[in-house]
């Protein structure tokens, strides 16, 4: 995974905030100003995904971590949507729910019960009930499937947050804090980075900029999660290996 300025240039990531919104802490990563607007340092942004890739690499392949997208602003849910689950992550891109981490056992099982009519759903039992129940039943699976599919199959609180928007994401942040769960986050020049761990300065209003980084990010998982994979066939192979010999040894003694 490599990141060239051309490539910044190329998807607008470099465009910052207009000039009378701005966070002065995002100043180290602000290089001039252009009109209105607030010009990101590329060259910082390319130093900050090199600090951010081993940080992720280590998360997937020691740490075993889940990664949470968490994006859910309209022009971009779908794009955060994709990105997850190229890389197989949970995702929440309808809206952020409230007490999601602070909560977790509540909202575990309102999941838990979504699931269970997703079954009935799809059961020959479903067919036995009256026109009105499964049409209840139905739109309840459809309410909830919206801002639930992207977490179904979490089985606990995510170890970590990839925040596209920090300034949308607000309450999100907020109970990540509380929590002491790790933010990974696109920050733009209006951004306060200090609620971030992984700070990633950039364009978070552009489908472009953003489309750019989070598959970054996303490719940067897969990598990752493939490396694991490898090297867990590998001890189970070396393993099995092992096993072979002290059984053939054993034979041997007994001959």
């Amino acid at each position: 995974m490599s990141i060239e300025k051309e490539s910044l240039s190329e998807a607008g990531v470099k465009l910052g905030n207009l000039t009378n919104r701005w966070n002065p802490k995002m100043k180290p990563y602000i290089a001039q100003k252009r009109g209105k607007l607030h010009l990101l340092d590329e060259q910082k942004i390319i130093d900050c995904f090199l600090y951010v890739k081993p940080q992720i690499e280590k998360m997937v392949e020691e740490d075993n971590a889940t990664i949470l997208f968490v994006g859910t602003s309209p022009h971009l849910s779908e794009i955060v949507k994709q990105a997850a689950i190229s890389c197989q992550s949970p995702y929440l891109v309808h809206r952020w729910l409230g007490g999601f981490l602070t909560n977790f056992q509540t909202i575990s099982r309102t999941i838990e019960r979504l699931k269970r009519m997703i079954v009935l759903q799809q059961s020959e039992k479903f067919a036995t009930l009256s026109k009105k129940e499964q049409s209840e039943i139905e739109k309840k699976i459809n309410k909830s499937k919206k801002v639930y599919e992207g977490v179904l199959n979490l089985p606990e609180k995510p170890n970590v947050l990839f925040i596209v928007r920090l300034n949308k994401e607000a309450t999100a942040t907020r109970e990540a804090k509380r929590l002491n769960i790790p933010i990974i986050a696109i920050c733009n020049t209006d951004g306060d980075p200090d609620l971030v761990e992984y700070l990633i300065p950039g364009n978070d209003y552009s489908e472009k900029s953003v489309s750019f980084l989070i598959n970054k990010l996303a490719e940067i998982i897969n990598e990752s999660k493939l490396r694991k994979s490898a090297r867990l066939s590998a001890e189970e192979s070396g393993a099995t290996e092992g096993m072979k010999k002290w059984a053939s040894s054993k034979e041997k003694t007994r001959v």
